[in-house]
């Protein structure tokens, strides 16, 4: 299975563990990443040390990486315009949808605009380390 991967950059380092987690659970699984950014990541924020990303760039590349995917799945924990678009666009493209987020965040889902959507491409999930290969699993 092609799975498209998604998180937001901002806090990364803090998240880094959920994130390394969730990708490697898809690894093992066979799973194919259609677009892996995560050998580059702290690559790219030490090599932009404050510089702007070509946004137009990845904004090209995720969404190519979205139509290219079976099924998406985002962590978002730390909630973002980017993260909402990547939904957003992944229920357009009728690719079913997981949404994750760790129990202890600060934003419920049912307390945010996603917990309003009705959609049956989307899956909404809160997770921890017990539970989260059995929500991937059943995904």
């Amino acid at each position: 299975m092609k799975i498209w991967y998604g998180i937001t950059t901002t806090q990364y380092l803090k998240y880094k563990k959920y994130y390394t987690n969730i990708r490697n659970i898809l690894l093992d699984r066979g799973v194919i990443l259609t677009r892996d950014w995560y050998p580059y990541v702290e690559e790219d924020f030490k090599l932009r040390k404050g510089k702007k990303r070509n946004m137009e760039e990845v904004y090209k590349a995720v969404t190519k990486a979205i139509d290219q995917a079976n099924a998406v799945i985002i962590e978002s924990t730390i909630p973002s315009f980017s993260i909402s678009h990547q939904i957003y666009y992944a229920i357009l493209r009728q690719k079913p949808t997981l949404v994750l987020q760790t129990k202890n965040a600060n934003i419920n889902f049912s307390d945010a605009y996603i917990g309003a959507i009705d959609s049956k491409y989307l899956i909404v999930r809160n997770y921890d380390s017990k539970n989260l290969e059995k929500i991937i699993d059943e995904f």
